[in-house]
């Protein structure tokens, strides 16, 4: 255990099971939201970042549970399991830039 902070979109009563995936090169934690269909992001002192939460009717998010960040192609990507749909979603992570 390292650190706790509140979540304002859940509640105290909330049956929320998050998943979370820890991105340990930019030091963010991603944060899965089915209650509210995104993927909420804090820095890790529990700042809130911006996540992901699109809109689109074929990108929305339905009851994100599982993640996993993963390269791919020299991109790095966060993968989410839809329960609700049975679909995963990939958002493009940023990468450190690399000193020369």
């Amino acid at each position: 255990f390292i650190r706790e902070w509140e979540i304002p979109v859940w509640t105290k009563t909330s049956d929320q099971f998050p998943s979370v995936a820890f991105d340990g090169q930019t030091k963010i934690l991603y944060v899965a939201s089915g209650k509210t269909n995104e993927v909420l992001a804090f820095d890790i002192n529990g700042s809130p970042l911006e996540g992901f939460n699109p809109q689109g009717e074929d990108e929305k998010l339905d009851n994100p549970t599982s993640m996993v960040i993963s390269e791919v192609n020299k991109k790095r990507w966060l993968f989410v399991l839809n329960t609700g749909t049975s679909k995963v979603s990939r958002f493009e992570l940023p990468s450190l830039k690399k000193n020369k």
